[in-house]
C-alpha cells in the first residue's frame, strides 16, 4: 500500500532537511491510511476495544529529504501473530528510497494490557503481507 505525502516546512531542521524524528511520523501515517483502506481506521479499532501500538522500530536514513518534495510511503506487512505484527516500510521519492523502517506493532485491550488481534483483523493485516518493501 502507498501513501503520498508532501513535505512541510515546520518539518525541516535548521539545514534545510527533514528532521530524523520526522520520518517517524510519516511511516505512522502510512501505516494509519493501510488499516483505514482495509476498513481498521484507529477509530473503528478503539470502538472494537483494542489498539494497535508501536512497541519496536528500526529506521534506516538513506538520503536527504527536503522542502516541498513529494513522498510516497510504502508500507507492507511481513509477519503476522496473533497480538502483533511486524511492517516493513520504505520512504521513497521518485524511485529513490529515503528511509527504511521496520516497525513491530502489538494489540492491546483499552487498558493496555497485550491481546489478541480479532480474526478479522488479523485477516485483513495478512491481505498487506509482502516481501516487496
Amino acid at each position: 500500500m502507498t501513501t503520498t505525502l508532501h513535505v512541510r516546512f515546520s518539518e525541516l531542521d535548521p539545514y534545510g532537511h527533514v528532521n530524523h524524528a520526522v520520518h517517524l511520523q510519516y511511516f505512522e501515517q502510512g501505516r494509519i491510511e493501510a488499516l483505514a483502506a482495509l476498513g481498521f481506521g484507529l477509530l473503528a479499532l478503539q470502538q472494537r476495544g483494542f489498539h494497535l501500538v508501536v512497541v519496536e522500530v528500526h529506521v534506516r536514513y538513506l538520503g536527504p529529504v527536503a522542502a516541498d518534495d513529494e513522498l510516497d510511503v510504502v508500507s507492507a506487512v511481513h509477519e503476522v501473530r496473533p497480538a502483533s505484527a511486524r511492517w516493513r516500510q520504505q520512504l521513497r521519492r521518485g524511485g529513490d528510497a529515503l528511509a527504511t523502517a521496520e516497525v513491530r506493532t502489538a494489540v492491546t485491550d483499552r487498558d493496555g494490557h497485550p491481546a489478541r488481534a480479532p480474526d478479522d483483523f488479523l485477516a485483513a493485516l495478512r491481505r498487506l503481507t509482502s516481501d516487496a518493501v
